[in-house]
């Protein structure tokens, strides 16, 4: 929709959210054990909950796996796995996982270790995400090759992943065993420990006003100016947003009485929950309104009416303003907070004002 102007009996704001979200299946990314909502990380680290997978026990007696480098969260759990059944011979699996992630990361870090102890009969290890490869560890079985990985992830396997459902598989190629060795004992534990850590960052932009920044009207005391018109954002990414706000401000200046209330929006998702509510003369009201789920790619236009009410002594020759911004801001790190947020100013001439920003006002 375009912005005009239009005239109304009374001063409201209410917004009216149009457009569509393709969520992940209505996906709760708050409460998924993996993600730390508040930056926008998930840790996906070995644990009971793989396929084709079990924990492996330490022989010795208080054995721990290693931790990984930061971020680490005590809030995931990590345990070193393998296939239920660990052979004397040479023996290849496959443990995969599945996890939602909000589209691409911004970053990552891939930190794995395949034994505890020695020696390591490990002749490669390989980690796949939907089948594309970020990761791999040669032949360690001569003690004199890297051992363990621990490495950002590169700008090709960031793009491995997407929106909604992954899937992570690590397959290891083991040694066959000595005769009579076993896989576990007190000096070694052959199983896998890893950490995939990913970082979020989408660039959520407020699209300008096709009016501009600035709009002049003409007014009279006593009368309402209201605006109606669409407010627009957008996700350039590369990685969707699990969830923000977005804000909503309304001003009046001298002699420009406004009010606002959460009973005149109307949203739909990905917004919810709005909250806000007031009246008065000069002052900014604000309206705060929560998000869930915003895809890379997406655009969301909101449906504005805005106004306020000169008051009964606004001089005929005199100007004023009424002022109006929103921004959007994502839980988390963005990629471009510079474009997050836009303004609109709506200068008020009284019918005599000679202002010469007045000159078109209408």
């Amino acid at each position: 929709m375009r912005r005009v102007l239009v005239a109304a009996a009374g001063v409201a704001v209410v917004l009216v959210v149009s457009g569509s979200s393709s969520g992940a299946a209505g996906t709760d990314w708050k409460h998924l054990r993996y993600m730390i909502y508040e930056i926008q990380d998930e840790l996906i680290t070995t644990d009971g909950s793989w396929e084709n997978a079990d924990v492996v026990r330490p022989v010795q007696p208080g054995q721990k796996p290693p931790l990984p480098p930061p971020p680490y969260d005590t809030r995931v759990k990590l345990a070193r796995i393998w296939a239920p059944h660990c052979l004397s011979g040479r023996q290849t699996v496959s443990m995969t996982k599945t996890f939602q992630a909000p589209g691409h990361p911004f970053s990552g870090n891939l930190y794995l270790d395949p034994t505890f102890g020695f020696p390591r009969p490990i002749h490669s290890v390989s980690v796949m995400v939907n089948g594309r490869p970020i990761g791999h560890l040669g032949d360690i079985t001569s003690g004199k090759t890297a051992q363990s990985i621990s490495a950002p992830l590169t700008p090709e396997a960031l793009t491995a992943f997407h929106y909604g459902l992954n899937r992570l598989t690590i397959r290891v190629d083991k040694a066959a065993l000595k005769k009579g060795e076993a896989c576990n004992n007190p000096n070694r534990s052959i199983g896998i420990v890893s950490m995939l850590s990913l970082r979020f960052e989408p660039d959520l932009e407020a699209l300008p006003s096709d009016k501009g920044r600035v709009q002049a009207v003409r007014s009279a005391a006593g009368k309402v100016v209201s605006a109606l018109g669409t407010i627009r954002f957008v996700n350039h990414g590369p990685s969707g947003s699990a969830g923000g706000k977005l804000i909503f401000r309304i001003q009046g200046s001298s002699f420009v009485q406004t009010a606002w209330t959460p009973t005149t929006l109307q949203v739909s998702p990905p917004f919810h929950d709005c909250t806000g509510s007031g009246t008065g003369v000069a002052v900014q009201g604000i309206i705060t309104c929560q998000y869930s789920d915003f895809p890379a790619g997406l655009k969301e236009s909101i449906f504005v009416i805005s106004g306020g009410r000169l008051t009964p002594n606004f001089p005929p020759d005199a100007t004023t303003r009424l002022d109006v911004d929103w921004q959007i801001i994502p839980a988390g790190y963005e990629t471009n907070a510079a474009n997050d947020s836009y303004s609109h100013e709506f200068l008020i001439c009284g019918p005599t004002a000679k202002d010469p920003a007045c000159a078109n006002a209408k």
